[in-house]
């Protein structure tokens, strides 16, 4: 009888736990202008993103001070706080992989240009 009624409380305590709403984690919006540096080891390139959400992707536009270049944000995907982004530039896709903070105000990681060179790569929420 005891192990019937301990079994019985444990159900309870179990269900009661359920019950409670769900608990969902918040994907942080990226949407807006950023800007970041790539430290390329002799200079270091600056420029400004502007990012639009695109269903679970965000795609957007990217310049720097290295010309007048804008260049298409193909896809910029968070799955956690793992970033990937796609960029096009007139000699090819650029790659950067990365993290964003937990407070999603910054991101750092690797960008590979086109002809396999990487470079750190750093950015944080601003103006553009």
């Amino acid at each position: 009888m005891k192990t019937l009624i301990a079994s019985l409380c444990f159900a309870v305590a179990l269900l009661a736990g359920c019950a409670g709403s769900p608990v969902r984690a918040t994907v942080p919006g990226l949407a807006g202008d950023w800007v970041f540096e790539v430290q390329t080891g002799q200079s270091v390139t600056h420029g400004a993103m502007k990012l639009v959400a695109d269903g679970a992707s965000y795609t957007g536009t990217l310049t720097t001070n290295q010309g007048n270049n804008v260049l298409p944000v193909r896809s910029l995907t968070l799955q956690g706080s793992d970033m990937n982004m796609l960029v096009e530039s007139p000699n090819g896709k650029v790659t950067f992989k990365g993290t964003l903070s937990a407070d999603a105000q910054t991101f750092q990681g690797k960008v590979t240009y086109h002809n396999g060179q990487e470079f750190p790569m750093s950015g944080r929420r601003g103006g553009a």
